[in-house]
């Protein structure tokens, strides 16, 4: 998906402080405009139209920002990987409360489940000392690489599988585009669906006004590489327990 209309003037605004930082005369503007898109996004070949509205328009945003000596947006745009990667973990951790804890799905507790996977896959360094404040959602993974949050989302969704598959698939069911039911129940990861047991049945149901969600969307939804269902995943003890011990 190609930059947005939105994207395209918080880009343009950055730009103008940019361009004012580098007392460019106007007929350099367009010379450094291409030269700042290319140097970003190598494959746009210098055009707006061909940056993509995901890691590359962050990675355009980080540059031009740069450029503009504003070092809050740089700040911003340069985790801005680390913080989708982190968004999904949450999502995943908060389905996974929802299929194993159906008791308790009201008060699911994501950032416990993650610190409980840190902990035990070794990553104490990434740890807080303090539970963080609510509002502060997501803080636990700033000590994370992208690469460690990648790896993370692999484990959360191979065990996310797996407690779907430990339903069985007459319990298993699923609302379709139009509110209809589907004959089967999707195993892959879609952020915007949440689980819900009802009469003991497990329902994946849309969020937003009953409308479906796209699945597994390329922009925000990576989906687990096919070998994290042959490696033995560091989160695969029952919520219940491993969120006790957090």
């Amino acid at each position: 998906m190609n930059i947005t209309p939105r994207q395209r003037g918080a880009f343009f605004i950055l730009l103008d402080k940019a361009m004012d930082m580098q007392a460019l005369p106007r007929e350099q503007w367009e010379a450094f405009r291409r030269g700042l898109i290319l140097r970003a996004c190598p494959r746009s070949g210098g055009l707006l139209r061909n940056v993509g509205s995901g890691a590359e328009f962050d990675r355009l945003m980080l540059e031009t920002a740069i450029e503009a000596g504003d070092v809050e947006a740089a700040g911003r745009f340069g985790t801005a990987e680390s913080r989708r990667l982190a968004a999904l973990a949450e999502a995943q951790a908060e389905q996974i409360a929802q299929i194993a804890a159906p008791e308790a799905q009201a008060q699911a507790a994501p950032e416990a489940y993650l610190r409980g996977i840190l902990k035990q896959a070794g990553w104490v360094w990434a740890l807080p000392g303090q539970t963080m404040p609510q509002g502060q959602r997501g803080a636990w993974w700033l000590d994370l690489t992208a690469a460690h949050l990648r790896r993370l989302l692999c484990m959360l969704d191979t065990h996310r599988r797996r407690l779907l598959r430990r339903v069985p698939k007459a319990r298993r069911r699923a609302l379709a585009a139009d509110g209809s039911e589907r004959s089967a129940m999707p195993m892959g990861f879609d952020r915007k669906v949440r689980y819900v047991w009802q009469g003991g049945e497990l329902w994946r149901v849309p969020t937003a006004s009953g409308a479906p969600a796209a699945e597994n969307s390329p922009e925000d939804t990576p989906e687990a590489p096919a070998s994290c269902e042959t490696r033995a995943p560091v989160c695969c003890k029952p919520l219940a327990k491993r969120t006790a011990a957090v």
